[in-house]
């Protein structure tokens, strides 16, 4: 039990939340992150590295990680079908090879977490040594593809095909966007 109180209060201490808005600065980790079996690579989170302010997810990957396995930061973002979304995020990146893309990607999730298997939809750049901005915007359909199943969006946030390097990430955002009255 306190662990759960800790993950409430370390999310609430890490986002600036209401009905239609999430930001991060990562002054705290607040995200959790995955990993392919054999990848060699580990998730943290930086003190000392920020863009705005101190505070940074950061991947650091290698020596000779295997170029399918991947490692990213994950968190599960609140929609509604029919509604229309932009996300952004800040990245930087240090001794990675120059056409590696960094990612941030987006699945859809029911009530419960589970994949609808409705496939993942996002945006990539290569790297790149200074902060560099991210940016997706997506309508949830209400009735195609299990859309109309949706309550959440998994983001994730990696990079692909990299043996090693680090990757930073920062401020991150997410809002609905407003509705066009002449719709």
């Amino acid at each position: 039990m306190g662990k759960i109180i800790s993950i409430v209060l370390t999310s609430v201490a890490v986002f600036a939340c209401n009905a239609q808005s999430i930001k991060a600065d990562f002054s705290k980790k607040g995200w959790i992150s995955w990993k392919s079996s054999a990848t060699i690579a580990k998730s943290s989170h930086d003190k000392t590295v920020g863009r705005t302010a101190p505070g940074a997810l950061k991947l650091t990957i290698g020596p000779k990680n295997p170029l399918k396995k991947s490692i990213c930061f994950l968190h599960h973002l609140p929609i509604k079908p029919g509604k229309s979304y932009t996300a952004s995020i800040w990245y930087k990146t240090k001794g990675t090879a120059s056409d590696v893309k960094v990612s941030m990607s987006f699945q859809g999730l029911d009530a419960k977490r589970q994949f609808l298997n409705n496939g993942v939809r996002g945006t990539s750049k290569n790297a790149s040594e200074e902060w560099t901005r991210l940016i997706y915007s997506v309508k949830i359909p209400e009735k195609q593809f299990k859309w109309d199943k949706a309550a959440f969006l998994l983001c994730t946030l990696g990079a692909s095909n990299t043996a090693e390097g680090e990757i930073w990430f920062d401020d991150f955002e997410f809002q609905e966007d407003e509705e066009d009255e002449d719709e």
